[in-house]
């Protein structure tokens, strides 16, 4: 069979797309901040005042973007002068627009690229337009956005996720290159508006092509005003594509320069206060942003010719000696606009579990045309990716499925009588290619009742490590116990969030990390006092959580013992002769595969010279961390034999 007759059919190929991932700079701060607070029965008022007002924050920024998309929908297309059969039939073929989806605190836009009339160039200029208003709506309160924006191909996954090369590529953006707050844009997506510039009406046959094609052709020109070039990036420049979108709307420009002005000032504080704190390289990047600012202002006098503008730092200095409407200065016990006075705050335990391996396949992935790959080989690609991704996702709601959950009563002899008391469910969050379990320590549960939920949590954690493993996936993981909330079913977010996305980071090698709260947490139930039911079963259900852990003789770290003696045992009987016969074989098949594999390009790197040498360094690093793995299988085998 040759090349072209080996292709996927065009139906079903992943789309190309453009897509932004912004998120709200700074609240890694903030979280990091509320983290470093005690475990207490009842979250003082310092944290329920942080933890709402971050989630105002998030809200806030959710609820902009909701409402200038519905408000703004396909108003930058002015129809009005069109006869009306060609405007009907325009409006169909508008069919696309701005969509988005909520990511924690960043929401990740994206915009359909095809050529079966959707004018993609009018979507992308609306969505520059919108991160310039939005940008400058977080200036006005004190905060600012980074984010990035990139240009390829992803496909949904089942529970509807946007996932793909060009999703991994606009995080890449926003966390590695953007740096600083701003809003960084790929050479891919450069590269194909400057593409869609030189398109000519001419070319095409109809005159509703050749109208289509027109209007696609000038807000392929007019996105440019939003362009800017800034140390080897492309940037948004939202301060002069705000002033050359709307010419002559004196009342608009000024509100938005009042708005810029005010994060200028805001900046200015947050450098002295970074500085002040030794964190200098927050204080550096509040900096940048400081100077993009006051670059603009020359730029601004020639384009607004005629106005009153005082000059950026001189309207800085006088916002000084004004009532600041930043959010934090406002005291906790007064609602402010878009903070959650009605949040249910609580303890949570949480487990995040990420999918290894996916950084490097979707940046191969990213350098290929879609259409060009033979189909067994993009099925391969789907494989290790989106379809690894949601089979991981149903196997762990199995796991925490109210079934599994009958099967650790079996397992553990807890009375019956508990068995109808009410639950804390698993709630199961999706991030990329992270999965994310939760269940709170609410006092609308029993003791039993939570710590049966996190028994399920970590049940669910150890049994699908394995079967991730024997399957030829690699997962890292941690799990934790914080102060949170929930933004909305299933998304939860603050300090418990981060904790656990710190500690998995802290795992370093295939593994699942455990933290200190949650051993503390178990700790001090397993000690309590009383002899009534409740008691004794609560003492016990800890016992058994503790159980679970292990230090890991590599660095001491208290591990998941996924594979130790007790976790083995919570298999049920007629799937432990599989564990035992086919899924810890396989994993271990798996894990000298990886191990052979990273050795060979390591030598591989290492024989080429100084050229490869970083290559190298990074391929050894990972070598260490699949024989950490295979070291933690061995002493399973060894334990076996013995």
């Amino acid at each position: 069979m040759d090349k072209q007759a080996a292709k996927q059919p065009q139906a079903l190929l992943p789309h190309y797309y453009c897509v932004a991932h912004i998120e709200l700079f700074g609240q890694d701060e903030l979280l990091r901040a509320m983290s470093k607070e005690e475990l207490t029965p009842e979250p003082s008022d310092s944290i329920i005042k942080q933890i709402r007002q971050t989630f105002g924050l998030v809200e806030r920024f959710h609820n902009f973007i909701n409402d200038y998309l519905s408000q703004t929908k396909h108003q930058y297309i002015d129809t009005s002068q069109w006869q009306p059969d060609k405007r009907d039939i325009f409006w169909k073929m508008m069919k696309n627009g701005v969509q988005y989806q909520h990511r924690a605190n960043a929401v990740l836009f994206f915009i359909p690229l095809e050529k079966l009339y959707p004018i993609p160039t009018a979507d992308i200029f609306a969505l520059f337009q919108l991160l310039s208003d939005l940008t400058a709506s977080f200036h006005e309160i004190g905060f600012a956005l980074r984010g990035g924006i990139a240009y390829g191909w992803a496909e949904f996954m089942e529970n509807g996720d946007l996932y793909g090369p060009v999703t991994y590529e606009a995080y890449h953006l926003a966390n590695y290159i953007a740096c600083f707050p701003r809003i960084v844009i790929s050479h891919k997506l450069i590269r194909y508006l400057k593409d869609e510039r030189r398109a000519r009406p001419v070319d095409v046959d109809s005159p509703l092509d050749r109208a289509y094609v027109a209007v696609e052709v000038g807000f392929a020109q007019k996105v440019w005003d939003f362009i800017a070039f800034d140390c080897g990036d492309y940037i948004i420049d939202y301060l002069i594509g705000e002033i050359k979108n709307y010419p002559g709307d004196e009342s608009r420009h000024y509100h938005f320069f009042q708005a810029v002005t005010k994060g200028h000032a805001s900046s200015t504080e947050k450098i002295q206060l970074f500085e002040q704190q030794g964190k200098l390289t927050l204080a550096l990047k509040f900096k940048r942003l400081r100077q993009y600012i006051e670059s603009r202002q020359d730029l601004l006098t020639r384009l607004l010719p005629g106005t009153h503008f005082s000059n950026i730092s001189d309207t800085t200095s006088s916002l000084h000696n004004q009532p600041s409407r930043q959010i934090e200065e406002h005291d906790a016990s007064e609602p402010v606009d878009g903070q959650r006075d009605d949040l249910d705050i609580s303890y949570y335990c949480i487990a995040f579990l990420d999918f290894l391996g996916q950084k490097d396949t979707l940046k191969d992935m990213a350098d290929r045309q879609v259409a060009d790959i033979p189909i067994d080989e993009l099925n391969q690609m789907r494989n290790a990716t989106t379809n690894a991704i949601n089979k991981l996702r149903g196997t762990l709601s199995v796991f925490c499925s109210p079934d599994h959950l009958s099967s650790i009563f079996e397992q553990t002899g807890i009375p019956v009588s508990f068995q109808n008391k009410k639950q804390a469910n698993v709630s199961i969050q999706y991030l990329a290619d992270a999965v994310i379990l939760y269940i709170p320590l609410s006092d609308a549960f029993s003791r039993t009742s939570k710590l049966l939920s996190v028994l399920t949590i970590l049940n669910a954690c150890a049994f699908v490590f394995p079967v991730a493993l024997a399957e030829g996936y690699v997962l890292r993981g941690a799990v934790e116990v914080g102060w949170g909330g929930e933004l909305e079913p299933n998304e939860l977010y603050g300090p418990a969030l981060y904790e656990a996305f710190v500690l998995e980071g802290k795992a370093k090698y295939p593994r699942i990390a455990i933290g200190e709260k949650l051993i503390g947490y178990l700790s001090q139930t397993r000690h309590m006092p009383g002899e009534d039911d409740e008691s004794i079963v609560a003492r016990k259900l800890a016992h058994l959580g503790l159980l679970h852990i292990a230090a890991d003789p590599v660095d001491e770290m208290p591990i998941l013992d996924y594979l130790g003696e007790f976790c083995r045992g919570m298999w049920s009987n007629e799937h432990k002769d599989l564990l035992i016969s086919d899924l810890i074989p396989s994993a271990y098949k798996h894990t000298r595969r990886y191990l052979a594999d990273f050795n060979s390009r390591y030598e591989q790197y290492r024989a080429q010279g100084e050229v490869f040498e970083r290559k190298a360094v990074e391929m050894l690093k990972i070598c260490k961390k699949y024989q950490y793995l295979k070291q933690y299988i061995d002493t399973l085998n060894e334990s076996q034999s013995a």
